[in-house]
């Protein structure tokens, strides 16, 4: 910083410098730079640029966001974005890097897959009223399918091909996409405070409402060009109650029409791993299914309930009984109008949401699907400012 506070320039730390690892790119090496200037005591630009040459697939990746933060009292936000990526199929709820990164090199579980995303985006977040959130995006994507550079893990362990394990995956033509996003997210009775500056908001009793509209354009001068409407609706609450008891619930729904030349990167995707240890939590997605297993480009509707307890089941033993630990109930389901429904139903132990391990049953269409382990332990919860 320079003494007045008005221009920065700094790094995110040594993970910005080798970020991740796959069997698509080897290790990225490279840097991540934050840099700005305050124009106002309301208004700042911020250039985050990242640069990083790939071991394996021997080529350069990377990206730059130009953001605007202005009117901090509503919440506003400009963001200009673009570069060329490996990107997740998955790229709205799929398992992190750091987990796919120490699966592949010691287990060969290479459960993320990637595709090549070069794009442009541009997006500006609002809040036109108190608690009503308005976010719009506009971007352009071209898109190509990659294949595994590394074979084995560290251990000469073979690894999967770079092929989703879906039943709704066909194999991706190089195809360009020209994509608008509305969002509306609203908190009734959401109020705030500023605090350094920053708007910090009190807990409400109601639940948080999000609606979503997506509208994909065909591009004529592209030989493959995804067209579709997606409409989403969703929400959520955290409820408190008596002595460190907590609901958390979440439901969320919606439908594809007029959909052509739709590709699995635009499906609607669910959060689902087999890997015994994940980053998410367990208030969302499914522990025994893998990964893309549950993508759909139809309808869909989905709920997921968590009930946190000082006391249930394992904290009745002696030997637990004073331990600070809570544990929880857990379940899941989902249902789409191309499969069956699925449900899991968990039973879970451990510090809040920090780190717990949980035991999962499967159901489906009611009939018992699998049984398995899962440990979360959310590591991105941890360095969230």
């Amino acid at each position: 910083y320079t003494k007045d506070k008005k221009f920065w320039l700094g790094t995110n730390g040594l993970p910005a410098y080798i970020p991740t690892y796959n069997f698509v790119d080897g290790f990225w090496l490279g840097a991540k730079l934050n840099m700005g200037v305050k124009l106002s005591e309301s208004t700042q630009i911020s250039f985050i640029p990242s640069v990083y040459y790939t071991t394996a697939r021997k080529t350069v990746v990377g990206k730059g966001e130009l953001i605007l933060d202005y009117a901090p009292r509503r919440l506003g936000r400009f963001v200009l974005s673009g570069g060329s990526l490996s990107t997740d199929y998955n790229g709205e709820s799929g398992e992190s890097t750091l987990i796919n990164a120490v699966a592949s090199a010691f287990f060969a579980e290479n459960n993320v897959k990637y595709y090549n995303k070069r794009f442009l985006t541009i997006s500006n977040d609002i809040e036109i009223a108190n608690s009503l959130l308005l976010s719009t995006s506009f971007s352009w994507q071209k898109r190509s399918m990659l294949d595994n550079h590394i074979q084995h893990s560290w251990f000469n362990k073979s690894g999967k091909s770079n092929v989703p394990n879906a039943p709704q995956f066909n194999p991706m033509p190089d195809n360009e996409l020209l994509l608008a996003s509305v969002a509306l997210e609203y908190t009734p009775a959401h109020y705030y405070r500023m605090v350094r500056g920053k708007k910090v908001y009190q807990e409400s009793a109601y639940p948080t409402f999000s609606l979503n509209y997506d509208r994909a354009f065909p591009l004529k001068s592209s030989s493959s060009s995804p067209s579709y409407h997606l409409f989403q609706l969703s929400a959520r609450q955290s409820i408190n109650w008596g002595v460190f008891n907590t609901l958390n619930w979440s439901i969320n729904g919606g439908m594809f029409w007029n959909e052509k030349e739709m590709q699995f990167p635009d499906f609607k995707q669910i959060s689902s791993t087999k890997f015994p240890i994940t980053e998410r939590t367990f208030d969302s997605g499914f522990s025994l299914l893998n990964n893309y297993t549950l993508a759909t480009n139809s309808r869909w509707a989905q709920a997921n309930l968590s009930w946190y307890a000082p006391r249930l089941l394992l904290k009745f033993l002696p030997f637990l009984k004073k331990r600070n630990l809570d544990e929880a109930l857990h379940l899941r389901s989902f249902v789409t109008f191309d499969r069956s429904p699925y449900s899991e139903f968990g039973y879970s132990i451990g510090f809040l949401k920090l780190a717990r391990v949980g035991v999962f049953v499967g159901f489906d269409n009611l009939k018992y699907h699998s049984v398995g382990v899962s440990v979360s332990i959310p590591l991105s919860m941890l360095t969230r400012e």
